[in-house]
């Protein structure tokens, strides 16, 4: 093989390592992980008095990460899920719990993340502290 052939495979190899997305580059096409936030409030319920309602909003810059219907958990302790509800159209989300234990452990809401966005989880909020 001359040199000069050599050269031009060498610099077309070059040129397409440097192309975006393309199969020589390194990072391949996926797209990065949108950043979620989830917020949390803890209200007592005047309709039943010993059961809080605990409710929020998922918000993310990529609409599809706080869509209608996706699954957002409350967790309250070292257990596992106190309860779950899917998300309204407008990114939000409310639970009632019935009897929370005030002061134990602090609730906390979380959105697990999918191939388009990162899982989002609340601060924690302790019952009877609104």
């Amino acid at each position: 093989m001359k040199v000069q052939t050599k050269i031009a495979i060498g610099a077309a190899v070059l040129a397409a390592a440097a192309i975006p997305g393309s199969a020589t580059a390194g990072g391949g096409n996926s797209p990065e992980k949108a950043e979620v936030n989830v917020s949390i409030k803890v209200t007592q319920d005047n309709t039943t008095p010993n059961d809080d309602v605990f409710e929020g909003k998922v918000k993310s810059d990529r609409k599809s990460c706080s869509k209608p219907g996706r699954i957002i958990n409350l967790y309250g302790g070292p257990g596992g899920a106190v309860d779950s509800t899917e998300l309204n159209a407008d990114g939000e989300y409310t639970m009632q719990v019935a009897n929370p234990h005030q002061g134990v452990f602090p609730y906390k809401a979380k959105i697990d993340g999918n191939d388009k966005c990162k899982t989002g989880k609340s601060k924690g909020v302790s019952p009877g502290s609104s």
